[in-house]
């Protein structure tokens, strides 16, 4: 006969006394997650084609991490959710993703059916052109002296195909508390000169306007600019300033003319005033009777006969 003590024994003290691990407590490392539909497509599969919670556990323990590092597996709908119990584990798999039936699915580091904010009380702040090599700490006091709380401060990877890499892209990313008022967007760190970007942000669009460095026009960048290069030396189409070969005297004297084609405009789109046409006349005047003064002629006229005369009477004299 069967001792009845240990048909008695309960599952909870059978935990207690394996001294195994509480796994109801699985709420330390977040979950991540995939979607059925970036396996099947958007085809509903068979019933014997569904994807099952062991052949999931089989995939995981063979290919991410032991099964023992596995705490739960969940379906709903068609997402799933995957618990681990440490965060190397749970970075490795979003790192590396998941096959599938010899397909790499995605893996999710948040529920991709939300797409409305989950913690509207934090805002997301990211500081570009600081080196890799900087350190966090340097970043973290700045944006403390600005007026940020921090909670978590980390730097971005960069996502390939929906998968997350071990290459960083040199941004970080703060989570801070609701801002009193709107951080600047450059900031100095150190010795580097920081752009900051975070949402409610003032842009600054309406203190200047953009320009394009090709074609030397407002309105676009570079970038988009679908025009030839101007030249900023003779500011022709079709070259660079450093293949300009117009010397710069011609540049000037084009430049002067445009200058006095400018002015001439403006002249004759002003009133003319009483004033103008009076000392016009008079500068006529004066120039007609410069060249009309014949009594310096004369004078000069008289002058040589009365020498002409002298000599005769002195020539008369001497015979």
């Amino acid at each position: 006969m069967a001792d009845t003590s240990e048909q008695s024994e309960t599952y909870s003290s059978i935990l207690q006394t394996h001294h195994t691990q509480n796994y109801y407590d699985i709420e330390e490392v977040k979950p991540v997650f995939i979607l059925e539909s970036d396996l099947f497509g958007s085809n509903k599969p068979s019933r014997d084609q569904f994807l099952t919670h062991l052949e999931l556990y089989k995939i995981i323990d063979a290919t991410v991490c032991p099964a023992s590092h596995l705490r739960g597996l969940q379906r709903v709908r068609g997402l799933w959710r995957i618990y681990l119990d440490s965060e190397t584990d749970r970075e490795s798999l979003i790192i590396s993703g998941i096959s599938i039936r010899n397909k790499l699915i995605q893996v999710y580091t948040r529920n991709p059916r939300i797409t409305q904010n989950e913690y509207p009380e934090i805002i997301k702040v990211r500081v570009k052109n600081i080196p890799c090599s900087a350190e966090d700490g340097q970043i973290e006091r700045c944006l403390e002296f600005n007026g940020c709380d921090i909670f978590k401060i980390y730097r971005e990877r960069l996502r390939v195909d929906g998968l997350v890499t071990n290459c960083q892209t040199g941004d970080r990313i703060a989570i801070v508390a609701p801002l009193i008022k709107p951080l600047p967007r450059t900031l100095f760190i150190g010795k580097y000169k920081a752009l900051v970007l975070h949402q409610g942000q003032d842009n600054h669009t309406g203190h200047y306007e953009i320009s394009c460095s090709k074609c030397l026009q407002k309105g676009h960048k570079y970038a988009q600019c679908p025009n030839d290069w101007v030249c900023r030396q003779c500011h022709k189409e079709g070259h660079r300033q450093a293949e300009c070969d117009s010397p710069l005297s011609e540049v000037d004297e084009t430049h002067d003319q445009n200058s006095d084609g400018d002015e001439a405009g403006v002249d004759n789109q002003e009133p003319q005033s009483k004033s103008v046409p009076q000392r016009e006349e008079n500068a006529v005047s004066q120039i007609s009777i410069a060249p009309l003064d014949k009594n310096q002629t004369s004078t000069n006229i008289n002058t040589s006969d009365d020498s002409e005369k002298a000599k005769k009477t002195q020539q008369q004299k001497i015979l």
